[in-house]
């Protein structure tokens, strides 16, 4: 289906902003326990998987599935983790608020739990993607 420019722009921001408001609602139910996390998150053996599914199925739902994962991995990189782009607004903020820097120690120690935590979680991901694998 052919679309002028702005018909397109404007569906695009449309599917963006609703896609955008369902990946905060399901970061949202996994911290509040309203989402099973072992269902809810995949790493990048099942991004493959529903990757390769989404293509088989066209175009539309490939392209769908590979913004939706893009819109993802932005939200996430702007959480508060220390070594993620959001932990380091908070240090910003911090830094606002306080009127002077962090410490230095005080900062590597945040970006070492920062790391200890996305290891934790490629981890834990790695081994939910191997389990629905073999199931």
């Amino acid at each position: 289906v052919y679309y002028s420019f702005s018909d397109a722009f404007s569906r695009a921001t449309k599917e963006t902003t609703v896609l955008t408001g369902y990946i905060l609602e399901q970061i949202g139910k996994l911290v509040t326990g309203g989402a099973a996390v072992q269902k809810s998150l995949g790493g990048p053996v099942e991004m493959v998987r529903q990757a390769r599914k989404a293509a088989d199925e066209g175009l539309f739902r490939w392209a769908r599935l590979m913004g939706m994962l893009s819109i993802s991995l932005g939200i996430i990189n702007l959480l508060p983790v220390p070594v993620l782009d959001g932990g380091q607004f908070l240090f910003y903020a911090i830094e606002g608020i306080r009127g002077r820097p962090l410490s230095l120690a005080i900062r590597e120690r945040a970006q070492q739990i920062g790391v200890l935590f996305l290891v934790l979680l490629m981890l834990s991901v790695l081994v939910f993607d191997l389990r629905r694998l073999f199931e």
